[in-house]
């Protein structure tokens, strides 16, 4: 006995090995994707809490604190660094392949147990759906959900409050999940009544959840968050998701339609099989359970719970992978049934036939998918992408010296920053919060303090109507800033474009005249002749002439117009040993002024 013990403890070893070997032949693809703003999100909240900052209290969040509050412990033992950030998130995936191997093996032979647990992964990480590492806490709910699976169905003597437990820290990790614990104790009430079950394992489920809930209570108690953290929740998370009510039809079919494009292209098939699930009878308590509480309940939480984006089909996928396994294993059991004894070969044959045929456009798809994406991570691995944002807005802003920062939906580049700006609530650096927690007087606050106390710089992504001097947030930029960089793409077409403006007032204290003044013509080109960045200021001869009139550099491209600007000059920063073209399309605007200031 002991040693099959050992044997099956070293077949799993191994079995395991495997898994995390062919995740870190990929190791390259997690580290240098692309980070989305969201992503930026969560690094920043992280970040400031390692600062010193309280959220709800400093900072408003629509969502559970817990989650933040992990990211933070983990920077806080090693850096706040972007790959700090990522390694955190990958942990989770990997953590999460393992518990979903050795629940499948639950079910499954060994080797099919090592191709589901790929499989899922191979799903989860489909840019698509996942975006980045660390775009949402959803993968940590994810596998603190099946860890408590893997409890529930494990032998250990408190398998019942680990399960609970491990239910009630995804909740708080992700509220959402919430309506999971609801389903699985429904389930156990169920259980209850048929007496597969007794009173004294139900409490120790209630228990082992009821302690994990009341971490985030305790955290809210100690900081005193109690009132920020209901406001958060109730006039923002609930208001968001719930303004139509619980069972909005239009919220469903929003849901539904935000998934069609991941369900058309990358996993049709693997819902097709996991539905095809619900058609035989299984024995299998295991698979029953998915089938009629875990499956049901992750619908119910991202098509009727939730407001539902790409990556929250996550979970769903992970029990979909399961299901459909099980529907793959009964095809050859019901050839046999329909073609007999006499057609072996073509049972095998029909079944693979099946199998590409159902799968063969989505495989290709996600191959696609990978293949464009890798290319990408290679390129940001090798640095041939030096225009990437956020990269090349910090290389402008570390050039200036500067104590304070506003941006407007630029959480990346809060996070990577190499400063650490203070964050007080109600305002934040930035500008984007109230609109994304349906706070207007958050709003007219920050614009009032972006007025009366301007930081040093402001760092925005938005659209160029957005910043017009006609607009709230354009009028105060307008008499408050100077705009000194315009970063554009070749060939992209996408609406936002991301700018860099330093305040008149720091501008005035800090930057002065070189004495070197220059006469440009139109069209013509004019080189930084210094080791150091500076700033031109553009002015023309003729007011009428300065409008229209383009500075372009490297990669900024500033053109003045009387939609954005008041004054009758342009900006623009210029890189050491740097070129700057001076263009008009009026041929009759002839000459500008070009005056460089150093800081």
């Amino acid at each position: 006995m002991h040693a099959k013990l050992v044997r099956i403890s070293q077949n799993s070893f191994f079995h395991i090995l495997l898994i995390l070997l062919i995740q870190f032949y990929f190791l390259d693809y997690f580290r240098f994707f692309p980070m989305s703003e969201d992503a930026g999100f969560y690094a920043f909240m992280s970040k400031s809490v390692v600062n010193g900052s309280v959220l709800h209290k400093d900072i408003p969040l629509s969502s559970n604190s817990i989650s933040i509050y992990f990211l933070a412990f983990f920077m806080n033992l090693f850096e706040t660094s972007l790959e700090v950030f990522r390694m955190y998130y990958l942990f989770f995936f990997i953590s999460l392949s393992v518990v979903i191997y050795f629940i499948s093996k639950k079910e499954f032979q060994p080797v099919i147990a090592i191709l589901i647990s790929l499989s899922t992964l191979a799903l989860l990480h489909i840019p698509h759906i996942t975006l980045d590492l660390g775009r949402n806490s959803i993968i940590v709910s994810i596998f603190l959900l099946y860890t408590g699976i893997w409890f529930y169905f494990s032998s250990l003597r408190h398998k019942f409050y680990c399960y609970g437990a491990s239910l009630g820290l995804a909740a708080i990790n992700r509220e959402t999940f919430l309506f999971i614990a609801v389903f699985t104790t429904m389930h156990l009430l169920y259980e209850l009544y048929f007496k597969r079950i007794n009173t004294s394992q139900l409490k120790t489920y209630l228990i082992g959840g009821g302690v994990a809930l009341s971490i985030n209570a305790i955290i809210l108690t100690i900081y005193n968050s109690w009132p920020e953290y209901l406001v958060d929740m109730l006039s923002s998370g609930t208001k968001f998701r719930y303004s139509d009510g619980f069972f909005s039809l239009n919220r469903i079919y929003s849901n539904l339609k935000t998934l069609n494009y991941g369900y058309s292209n990358f996993y049709s098939s693997v819902v097709f099989f996991a539905l095809f699930s619900y058609s035989f009878h299984s024995s299998s308590k295991l698979v029953n359970y998915f089938k009629f509480i875990i499956f049901p309940a992750l619908f119910f939480e991202a098509i009727i719970v939730n407001k539902t984006v790409s990556y929250s089909v996550q979970p769903l996928l992970v029990t979909a992978v399961f299901l459909g396994s099980q529907s793959l294993l009964q095809i050859p059991k019901i050839l046999h049934v329909i073609l007999q004894d006499n057609f072996k070969i073509n049972k095998v044959f029909v079944t693979c036939i099946l199998l590409i045929t159902v799968s063969g456009e989505n495989i290709q798809n996600i191959f696609v998918e990978y293949n464009h994406y890798g290319h990408l991570t290679k390129r940001m691995k090798e640095r041939k992408i030096p225009n990437l944002s956020p990269y090349r807005l910090l290389d402008i802003t570390n050039r200036i010296k500067h104590n304070s920062v506003a941006t407007y939906s630029e959480y990346p580049f809060l996070f990577l920053s190499q400063e650490n700006y203070s964050v007080k609530y109600p305002y934040v650096e930035d500008l984007a919060a109230p609109g994304n927690l349906g706070r207007e007087k958050m709003w007219i606050d920050q614009l009032t303090k972006l007025k009366k106390f301007p930081p040093n710089i402001l760092v925005d992504k938005t659209s160029a109507s957005f910043l017009s001097k006609w607009t709230d947030l354009g009028k105060v930029t307008v008499e408050n800033y100077i705009e000194i960089y315009h970063l554009t793409r070749d060939g992209d077409e996408r609406r936002y474009s991301e700018r860099i403006h330093i305040s008149k007032a720091h501008f005035n204290k800090t930057y002065v005249a070189t004495g070197n003044d220059y006469l440009v013509k139109n069209n013509s080109i004019l080189t930084n002749p210094y080791n150091s960045s500076i700033i031109a200021k553009i002015t023309s001869q003729k007011d009428r002439c300065i409008t229209n009139t383009t500075i372009k550099t490297s990669f900024s491209s500033i053109t003045h117009n009387e939609n954005t600007y008041n004054n009758k000059e342009v900006y623009s920063f210029i890189l050491p040993n740097n070129q700057i073209l001076i263009s008009n399309p009026n041929i009759n605007c002839e000459k500008y002024k070009v005056q460089l200031y150093s800081q």
